[in-house]
């Protein structure tokens, strides 16, 4: 049985499905997908959820006088084995760094569509990013190898050579 199946085989007499139940069922089932995926060691799965507050507190906390987070996680640095953030004031004008931001933002604006795909009220927002994904390949298609050319940003939309 995969861990979806799992998972789908938990849903309450309500239709729920809740998180302590499923762990529970997961720490009495030792032969389970589900099991073998939990991090049962009590100090590394503390470590583990420390992380993860820090990285909330990360996310609730830095940010700019407007508002706007100040720290981003780029999907490079999450590939490394200990992470990092950067500040969004120097990813901005660094533009392999912003391609790989707009990227990043577009593809968790991808997850969000595949989770909310069926309101149908968000169409245009999912076209609108659609949109900007179509251009952003268009002008990466065009764009020169490395090292051949030195790109720079000079507005919002533009990337010049």
């Amino acid at each position: 049985m995969s861990i979806k199946d799992e998972i789908l085989a938990l849903r309450n007499e309500e239709g729920i499905y809740i998180a302590e139940d499923i762990l529970e069922w997961a720490r009495t089932h030792p032969e389970s997908r589900l099991h073998a995926s939990i991090t049962w060691d009590a100090d590394e799965a503390a470590r583990l959820w420390q992380l993860e507050q820090v990285r909330g507190l990360i996310r609730v906390h830095v940010m700019t006088e407007q508002g706007d987070r100040k720290l981003i996680s780029l999907s490079i640095d999450r590939v490394k084995p200990r992470g990092g953030y950067r500040d969004v004031d120097d990813v901005i004008p660094t533009p392999s760094l912003y391609a790989v931001m707009l990227e990043d933002a577009l593809n968790e604006l991808e997850r969000i569509r595949i989770k909310y795909n069926r309101v149908t009220e968000l169409k245009r927002v999912w076209d609108a990013a659609e949109d900007v994904k179509m251009e952003n390949k268009s002008r990466n298609k065009n764009k020169p190898k490395r090292g051949q050319l030195r790109l720079h940003r000079t507005d919002e939309d533009d990337i010049t050579v």
